[in-house]
């Protein structure tokens, strides 16, 4: 991870499993837009919000 990336995620609190994979600054447009992509490796383990176990993930979705 690159340090701006690191910055980043660090501003968002981001923690394991999840972490920037991109950011794109788009100065074309008025204000300026600023794009973060978040993820997480394949295979990576989630806490189950019922019981608290570590568990795989059985979806994702694409959020715009």
């Amino acid at each position: 991870m690159s340090n701006s990336q690191d910055i980043f995620a660090l501003g968002l609190g981001l923690e394991e499993p999840w972490i920037l994979l991109d950011q794109h600054l788009d100065t074309s447009k008025q204000p300026h837009e600023l794009h973060l992509r978040v993820g997480t490796r394949r295979g990576a383990q989630f806490p189950c919000p019922t019981c608290g176990r570590s568990c795989k993930a059985h979806d994702f979705k694409k959020m715009t």
